[in-house]
């Protein structure tokens, strides 16, 4: 998280551990892919402890709905 919003939308159960996906406004935080936009989808998977493997954001056009 960062110091915006920050949204979990999915959390799916894969290959023994987790992929979570949701939305954020945040510039700062712990995503080190994100994107400078008002607000990005991001998607990040994990194994089975819970630590992340990878995390990916996309970048938002005004008045459109982010990927995730």
């Amino acid at each position: 998280g960062g110091s915006g919003a920050d949204r979990l939308t999915e959390l799916v159960e894969y290959e023994g551990g987790l992929i979570a996906a949701g939305q954020t406004s945040s510039e700062d935080g712990d995503l080190e892919t994100r994107t400078r936009s008002n607000q990005a989808g991001w998607m990040m998977r994990l194994n089975e402890a819970g630590t992340p493997l990878w995390s990916c954001c996309t970048a938002k056009k005004p008045g459109t709905a982010a990927l995730f």
